[in-house]
């Protein structure tokens, strides 16, 4: 105690101003009050005595803040922690996902029965890995509703300004429901193979023009799911694939970039109070500003030829145009932020994660090239191995059962979703002996379950043959692959991603074989990071033409 007043002590002495400004921007009761007291004690009388009563009084705060920043809540006190210095610990030894959920993360919710805790953005989560808990969390919505304000303090942040406010993202209950029933046409729709099969094509053209060794495919794919999200969801051809300058993809993945960054969501006074210090996260703020700029452009466009496809059936109709026709209705009406949230969310779905598991299978095949060599043999045995570039067929798409196993290993193994999205504990639950206490946050460790040996055996080699089984790999009491989630708010684009993928991996592996550089760092493992989502830390593969 006696450190922290000394400390204090010089602090008030010199930079008592800044204290309280700093202090002042943290949205808590308890400091609120704190500060009525203190606050006027600090900063209009300067004698030495209350100068220290100050010290005492901030020493007091700092031991507070230390236990609320450090220390789970005593109701989650029996939980195995993962906490700051864990995740600072990690980040300092640039340990890659894997071997965190490998050394770490699995091993720790195991002494807990399948739970631990961690601090996300100020609050202690409680995390699972247990599958019978996690069908129970995912389909219990009134007992683990979704939170009521998921950006809490982060108002004005790049997260709050980029996803805005009340979308299918955050929303439960009726409301939730008034928005799926909306976009409910667009998601049944049969994903458009053609269309993926020209995207793909133009992809592979953009990948010649940057060159086929030490070709970035995170980008190739990153352009690739953009575009496919814009011209079905939106009907806008976004020409990421088509054009190298790309300016939405190079708004996007500027904002990516900085989208989740740890020490800004743990401090987000930072972007209320400090952005003119920091320069390229003003830049991300910018390219937000710039992309919902253009988001309005997009609405405006549809708006004023909607009259065209109105008379289109529904399941016809891209997602914008269902969206924009509630304008003439009433119940269903959907405000423009809401329009606009919705659009983003489909973005950030159908774009990163579609980019990520692409980009991990492409590396996966290079790792493994006996797997790479028996699934292009199924492929040519299919589609033909005449020199010319082919689409495939939804029936050669059902056809290529290996193919899928691939994609289905590729998303246990790397899967891009690391969590479900966070609920809320509604009332004190024991699931699987353990006490959930009631007002705590939950959320589903995909990543971890998926990676645990009692569930999977050698969970973490690539084994797409695992897959050809199909009744070893789901249960009926417990759910063991959960890429997409489950329950009411299983991802809506499930069909739309995995027919994607199917798509450009087949027709990569009739065009292309490839291979990893000899100083590529993913010759053991695919190397993950997460950045908003898992993904590679850097997919570079040499690449050589068939035809």
């Amino acid at each position: 105690m006696l450190h922290c007043f000394c400390i204090s002590w010089l602090f008030t002495c010199f930079c008592m101003e800044s204290i309280l400004n700093t202090i002042k921007g943290m949205d808590s009761p308890i400091i609120n009050r704190y500060m009525s007291v203190i606050g006027a004690l600090i900063t209009k009388n300067k004698k030495p005595i209350n100068s220290i009563s100050a010290a005492i009084a901030i020493s007091i705060l700092c031991r507070y803040f230390y236990r609320l920043i450090f220390l789970p809540p005593k109701s989650l006190q029996n939980f195995p922690v993962f906490g700051y210095i864990d995740i600072l610990n990690t980040r300092i030894k640039k340990a890659d996902h894997c071997t965190i959920n490998k050394e770490v993360l699995v091993p720790l919710s195991s002494r807990y029965n399948g739970f631990y805790v961690q601090p996300i953005v100020g609050l202690w989560i409680i995390k699972c890995n247990n599958t019978q808990a996690a069908k129970t969390i995912l389909a219990d919505q009134v007992t683990f509703p979704k939170p009521s304000t998921p950006f809490r303090g982060l108002k004005t942040t790049l997260l709050a300004k980029f996803f805005l406010g009340d979308g299918l993202l955050n929303l439960e209950g009726q409301a939730w429901k008034r928005h799926r029933q909306i976009v409910s046409p667009f998601v049944h729709q049969i994903p458009p193979i053609s269309q993926f099969g020209l995207l793909a094509l133009r992809s592979f053209a953009l990948m010649e023009t940057f060159g086929l060794t030490n070709n970035d495919i995170g980008n190739i794919s990153g352009r690739m799911a953009l575009d496919a999200i814009a011209l079905n969801a939106f009907g806008s051809d976004f020409e990421s694939t088509s054009s190298v300058e790309g300016d939405w993809f190079r708004r996007y993945c500027k904002i990516n970039r900085h989208l989740f960054d740890i020490f800004h969501l743990l401090f987000p006074i930072l972007d209320r109070k400090l952005l003119w210090l920091m320069p390229e996260r003003r830049k991300a703020h910018i390219a937000v500003s710039e992309i919902q700029a253009k988001i309005d452009e997009m609405i405006a466009k549809k708006r004023e030829s909607i009259h065209e496809i109105s008379d289109k059936p529904n399941n016809q109709k891209d997602l914008l145009t269902l969206m924009l026709e509630t304008e003439s209705g009433t119940e269903k009406k959907l405000t423009l932020n809401e329009m606009k949230s919705n659009i983003v969310a489909f973005f950030f779905a159908g774009q990163e994660t579609t980019a990520s598991a692409l980009s991990s299978t492409v590396l996966q095949l290079a790792r493994n090239k006996d797997i790479q060599r028996k699934a292009r043999e199924e492929v040519l045995r299919i589609m033909g191995d005449d020199p010319v570039d082919k689409i495939p067929t939804s029936e050669q798409l059902r056809e290529m059962e290996y193919l899928d196993c691939i994609i289905k290993e590729t998303l246990r193994l790397c899967s891009p979703a690391i969590t479900s999205t966070t609920r809320l504990i509604a009332k004190d639950t024991i699931l699987n002996g353990v006490l959930l206490p009631q007002g705590h946050r939950i959320q589903i460790n995909f990543l971890n379950i998926h990676m645990d040996s009692q569930l999977w055996e050698d969970p973490f080699e690539y084994r797409p043959e695992r897959f050809m089984n199909k009744s070893s790999v789901q249960g009926k009491e417990e759910l063991k692959w959960l890429p997409f989630g489950y329950g009411p708010h299983t991802c809506l684009g499930m069909n739309f991603s995995i027919t994607e993928q199917r798509v450009f991996i087949c027709m990569l592996l009739r065009k292309f074989e490839w291979e990893l550089p000899k100083d590529s760092i993913h010759k053991e493992r695919v190397v993950l990071d997460n950045n908003v989502t898992l993904k590679p830390r850097s997919a570079i593969s040499n690449f050589r033409k068939r035809y």
